[in-house]
C-alpha cells in the first residue's frame, strides 16, 4: 500500500520550523538533488536551469562542516562512564548495544541542525536500544520557567498495520508524552482522519474491519501497546516514573548550541541558504567550463548541405552539422553574394568565476562560526574538498561542544538505568553517573606542554591534587576525585606496609615513614564514610571500611578511637 502524505504540525509556526528542519536534514543526508533543483528554478528560472544541466550536489558546505568538526569528534573512542556501585552491568550493556557509535551520528546531526533527539528504550529482557529522531518529526512545549526544558513531546511516527494478504498498511500517529502536573499521560493518537480500505491486524493482534475510521486525535494506543486502553496511560497510570514516583520524559534532547530557547534550528537558516547558493555557483561554474571548451560559429548568406535539427537550450530552432577534424564542408551561396563567418568565444571567464565561488564558500563558512585561520583548503583551487577545517579548529570545537553533549550523555545513561528498573526489574542507581570524553586531536608536543603546565601549577600551589585529577577527568565531581585519590593513597600505603613486613621478616627495621600519609588517607575516608552513611549507600560504606582496614591493619581500633 502507498505511504500516505505526511500530516502537518499542530501549529503554523511549527509547520514552518519543521519544513526548514526537514530540508536541512535532506542536505545532511546528501539526499537533496530535488531540493537544489527547486532552488535553481526559483532563483534563475526553469529555462536557464534546464540549460545549466544537472545540479552539482557534490558541493555541500553544511554537510562538510558538520562532518569535519565531528571527525574525530567526541565519540571516536567511547567515552569513559563512571557510575555508582553496581552500575557496571548497565554500562556493559550500553557498550554492547553500540550506543556510543550511534551517538557519533547524533553529534553530526545536532551540529548540522542544532537540535537532535534520542528515544532510549529497554525491553523486559534488559536489551538496550536508542532511536535517533530527527527534530522535524517532533512537536514540543517548554516548561514555563525553563524554555529549554520540554514538558510535552509529541513524536510523529509512520506506523505499520498488517493487511489481510500480508501487505503493509501505513498510518501516521502522534506518540504523545506529557509530564505537566495533573495532565500526565502517554498515548498514541491518529494524526489525522484515517479510513481503512480493507481489513487489517494491528501489532497487538487487534482485528480492524474494512471501513474502520479513526478521527484526527482518536486514541489508538491499544493497537500498538499490549493491554493499554485506547486513550492511553494517564494520571497514576503514566508509565515513566522513578523510584519515588516522579514522572519523567524518556527522551534526551541533544543541542550543539544553547540559545536559551527550546529550538535552535533557526540559527542554521543562513548557512543552509548559503549552502544552496554555493551549490548553485558550482553548478554554473561547471556549465561554464563545459561551454568554455569550444565556441559558437555563425554563418551568413550560406545554405548547409544537410544537418540535424535540434534545440540548444532555448525555444529557437537551429541546425547543427556534426564535424570531425579534417572534414571538408561545401556550402552554397543563398543569393550569389559572398558568405561570411563570425565566431563567438566562450561565454564565461572561468578563473574569476571560480575565484568568486571559492570566496563565497569561505564567507559562508564564516557564518558557521569557523575562524578563517582554520580554513585550510578553500584557497587551494586543486583541493577536492569544498570546506576543510584544521585540526586545531576541530579540537577547539570539540572543547566547546563537550559540556553540551556531556549533559545529554549523562541523562541518557540515567534514563537507561530508570528504564531498566521499570522494564526488566533491575535495581540500578538512578543518579551518580558522569561521562568523560577520551577522544583528542592534540599533538604529542601539545600534550607534553599541557602536562608540564599542570605540573607547574600544582607545584606552585595554584591547584590541588584534586584539581589536577579533575582536569584529566572532565565531568567528574570532587567526590569522584577524592575517592579516586584516596584509593591511590590506600594502595600505596598497603604496598608500603607489605614492603616493611618483608623487610621485618628479613631482620631490617624501617621507620614508619608513611604514617602521616596513612593518617591523611584515613581521615579523608572517614569524611567520605560520613557522607555515604547519610545517603544510605551500604555498598559504598563496605568499600570504605575495607579500605580503612587495609591501611590500618592491626591498628584499626586505635585509629577508630582517635
Amino acid at each position: 500500500m502507498p505511504i500516505p502524505p505526511r500530516p502537518p504540525m499542530p501549529t503554523r509556526e511549527d509547520d514552518a520550523r519543521a519544513a526548514l528542519q526537514s530540508a536541512i536534514y535532506d542536505v545532511l543526508r546528501d539526499d537533496w538533488e530535488e531540493l537544489l533543483r527547486d532552488w535553481l528554478v526559483a532563483t534563475i528560472g526553469e529555462e536557464r536551469a534546464a540549460i545549466w544541466g544537472k545540479p552539482d550536489t557534490s558541493v555541500n558546505l553544511l554537510a562538510d562542516y558538520a562532518r569535519q568538526v565531528t571527525t574525530p569528534g567526541l565519540y571516536a573512542t567511547p567515552p569513559e562512564v563512571r557510575g555508582p556501585p553496581g552500575a557496571q552491568p548497565l554500562l556493559d550493556r550500553i557498550d554492547a548495544a553500540g550506543i556510543y557509535q550511534r551517538l557519533a551520528h547524533v553529534e553530526y546531526l545536532a551540529v548540522g541542525m542544532v537540535d537532535c533527539l534520542v528515544r532510549p528504550q529497554v525491553d523486559p529482557s534488559g536489551l538496550i536500544s536508542a532511536r535517533v529522531v530527527a527534530p522535524h518529526n517532533i512537536y514540543a512545549l517548554p516548561h514555563a520557567d525553563d524554555p529549554t526544558r520540554p514538558v510535552v513531546i509529541w513524536e510523529l511516527r509512520l506506523r505499520e498495520l498488517l493487511g489481510a494478504h500480508g501487505e503493509s498498511v501505513y498510518m501516521w500517529t502522534w506518540d504523545q508524552y506529557d509530564v505537566r502536573r495533573g495532565r500526565e499521560g502517554y498515548r498514541i493518537v491518529a494524526s489525522e482522519q484515517v479510513t481503512l480500505d480493507h481489513a487489517v491486524r494491528s501489532p497487538t493482534g487487534q482485528e480492524l474491519p474494512q471501513g474502520a475510521t479513526f478521527a484526527a486525535g482518536a486514541g489508538v494506543t491499544h493497537l500498538f501497546i499490549e493491554d493499554a486502553p485506547p486513550d492511553g496511560l494517564e494520571g497514576e497510570a503514566y508509565p515513566f516514573r522513578d523510584h519515588v514516583g516522579r514522572e519523567f520524559l524518556p527522551w534526551v534532547w541533544y543541542r550543539s548550541m544553547d540559545t536559551g530557547s527550546l529550538w535552535g534550528t533557526i540559527y542554521r537558516q543562513g548557512p543552509y541558504r548559503g549552502t544552496l547558493n554555493a551549490a548553485l555557483l558550482s553548478t554554473y561554474t561547471l556549465h561554464s567550463a563545459r561551454d568554455a571548451t569550444g565556441s559558437m560559429t555563425l554563418v551568413f548568406n550560406a545554405a548547409e548541405p544537410g544537418g540535424v535539427a535540434g534545440l540548444a537550450g532555448t525555444q529557437a530552432a537551429n541546425r547543427s552539422l556534426p564535424v570531425s577534424p579534417g572534414s571538408l564542408l561545401f556550402l552554397r551561396s543563398l543569393d550569389g553574394s559572398q558568405p561570411s563567418v563570425s565566431q563567438i568565444g566562450p561565454g564565461a571567464n572561468l578563473q574569476p568565476l571560480a575565484a568568486f565561488a571559492r570566496s563565497y564558500m569561505s564567507a559562508t563558512a564564516s557564518r558557521f562560526g569557523v575562524n578563517s585561520n582554520d580554513l585550510t583548503n578553500l584557497s587551494n583551487p586543486q583541493s577536492a574538498a569544498a570546506l576543510a577545517i584544521s585540526d586545531r579548529g576541530r579540537r577547539d570545537f570539540a572543547d566547546r561542544m563537550a559540556p553540551l553533549f556531556r549533559r545529554g550523555d549523562e541523562r541518557l545513561v540515567r534514563l537507561f538505568a530508570l528504564l531498566s528498573n521499570l522494564a526488566a526489574g533491575s535495581t540500578f542507581h538512578e543518579t551518580g553517573y558522569s561521562v568523560v570524553y577520551t577522544s583528542t586531536t592534540e599533538t604529542p608536543d601539545e600534550k607534553k606542554a599541557h602536562r608540564e603546565q599542570l605540573a607547574f601549577e600544582r607545584d606552585a600551589g595554584l591547584i590541588s591534587q584534586v584539581d589536577l585529577w579533575m582536569t584529566y577527568h572532565p565531568g567528574a565531581s570532587r567526590e569522584d576525585a577524592l575517592a579516586a585519590l584516596t584509593r591511590v593513597q590506600s594502595d600505596e600505603a598497603q604496598l608500603a606496609r607489605m614492603r616493611e613486613a618483608a623487610d621485618d621478616d628479613a631482620g631490617v627495621v624501617i621507620p614508619a615513614e608513611h604514617a602521616e600519609d596513612m593518617r591523611a588517607a584515613v581521615e579523608e575516608l572517614v569524611v567520605l564514610r560520613e557522607r555515604l552513611a547519610r545517603e544510605g549507600d551500604a555498598i559504598g560504606l563496605a568499600s570504605i571500611a575495607e579500605a580503612i582496614r587495609l591501611i590500618m591493619g592491626d591498628h584499626e581500633d586505635d585509629m577508630g578511637e582517635e
